[in-house]
């Protein structure tokens, strides 16, 4: 969930921006939002060898993502509507909204001949496989199969169980407004399937040739935390980099 969000907003960002102005903190959309109990999730993912661990705050239309990887703090700000990347050894910072994603997508057609990109059929299928997560929430087992093979299988929580699950639901649904319409692959975004699932993922597995590739894992979910309106907040002093006028 994790690595997939950073590489394809990475990916985007590269392509379309430079350096730019002085940040600014982003207008609240409403300030009794950032005054709800919030979500919290402790996620652990291994990949090749390597773990990463990631703390992320759920409010309502928002969340921060943290981890700490190579000694390097690394933080993801979601928030009106726009997903902020924060990179505090260069001070600087990157937005992807709705309209740059769509710039990003429309760049990629353009270098990516019809004929060149590959057409996949993707089947999401639910299984019978349920356990107990914390032993209070099930959680249900859903397969993802490309051309028929197993790509990823995810371990889904119904968010109608989580307390906080409407604050839950308007962070998804607006997360995945950012990238509607788009031809991102719904493997690179971490709620792409929530639609149909109606649930929150506790447990990802990617396969690659039939062997699990990496595993992300949910090890805490804390529903009904106070909140913290400064988590959401970009740090004094960042430069943002900006697109290129075309």
């Amino acid at each position: 969930m994790i690595n997939s969000l950073r590489g394809f907003v990475t990916i985007a960002v590269c392509s379309l921006f430079t350096v730019g102005v002085q940040a600014q903190v982003p207008d609240e959309d409403s300030a009794a939002k950032y005054l709800l109990p919030e979500t919290m999730l402790l996620i652990t993912q291994s990949s090749q060898g390597q773990s990463q661990t990631s703390i992320m705050w759920i409010g309502a239309g928002h969340y921060r993502l943290q981890s700490l990887q190579n000694g390097q703090q690394g933080v993801e700000i979601f928030r009106d509507d726009t997903v902020y990347l924060l990179n505090f050894g260069e001070r600087t910072y990157t937005s992807l909204n709705h309209e740059r994603v769509v710039a990003a997508a429309e760049q990629t057609r353009k270098l990516l001949p019809n004929a060149a990109r590959p057409t996949v059929q993707r089947e999401l299928r639910e299984t019978q496989r349920l356990v107990m997560f914390q032993s209070k929430w099930p959680c249900q087992f859903w397969e993802v199969l490309e051309d028929g093979v197993l790509t990823k299988e995810m371990c889904v929580v119904p968010l109608k169980l989580l307390p906080n699950r409407n604050s839950v639901r308007e962070t998804i649904e607006r997360y995945n407004a950012v990238f509607k319409d788009t031809d991102t692959n719904d493997a690179s975004l971490p709620w792409s399937d929530f639609e149909t699932t109606e649930g929150l993922p506790l447990l990802v597995r990617n396969f690659v040739d039939g062997k699990l590739h990496a595993e992300t894992t949910v090890t805490s979910l804390q529903p009904n935390q106070p909140p913290l309106p400064k988590r959401y907040e970009l740090p004094p002093g960042m430069t943002e980099i900006t697109g290129n006028e075309q």
